[in-house]
């Protein structure tokens, strides 16, 4: 179970969650993620923290192919049958869609993506590919409006479903690690069956 406290303050005394899970023995992993979270009532708070092999961010549109440079990632079902998937590169920026599989989605249009506040510690430009080992984070202030009729569901005491990936299909070193484990017999994190429990708290931890 992921509990997400009702906390607005520094993310950072707030546990870390891994995204550790390593689901596919022909892409083990060295580097590592985690992410922090929490809601205000108005926004979700979240934070990636990530220590990296090596990191890329090349995509710089929105909606673009963003899972090809290193990319974390949260898979969110709200009301227990549609999901969304919403994508991040190193540099913050944004993929999301809506839909109930793979094959079945839809594109979030872009001013909905606008209302998405992202803090790289990398910075917003473009990011080559790192010569070697790195540390950096990803902050996102999510407003609840963003999930449109579907932010009914996030209320005090209510448990939706999803999950927290890292990949990055472009980089020499391929990675897929997610928090719940996803069952599946190649990469595939389109799998809403694999997502695990969120808990919206109605006060701290």
């Amino acid at each position: 179970m992921i509990d997400i406290p009702r906390h607005a303050s520094d993310l950072s005394l707030l546990p870390a969650h891994s995204v550790a899970t390593v689901n596919w023995p022909a892409f083990p992993a060295r580097s590592s993620a985690s992410f922090r979270i929490a809601w205000d009532g108005v926004r979700i708070l979240l934070r990636f923290e990530v220590r990296d092999t090596a990191a890329q961010a090349i995509q710089t549109a929105d909606n673009g192919p963003v899972w090809r440079d290193r990319c974390v990632e949260w898979f969110l079902s709200l009301d227990g049958v549609h999901y969304y998937n919403m994508e991040w590169n190193a540099a913050g920026t944004m993929l999301a869609q809506y839909g109930v599989s793979r094959q079945d989605r839809v594109f979030i249009a872009p001013e909905r993506l606008a209302t998405v506040e992202r803090t790289a510690s990398l910075g917003g430009a473009p990011l080559a590919l790192t010569a070697g080992p790195i540390d950096w984070s990803l902050t996102l202030l999510i407003p609840i409006a963003f999930f449109g009729d579907d932010a009914r569901f996030i209320a005090q005491g209510s448990t939706v479903r999803g999950n927290f990936y890292l990949c990055g299909d472009d980089l020499p070193e391929r990675q897929y690690l997610s928090h719940y484990p996803v069952a599946s017999e190649r990469p595939d994190f389109h799998r809403p069956e694999s997502f695990g429990p969120i808990h919206f708290l109605q006060g701290g931890l």
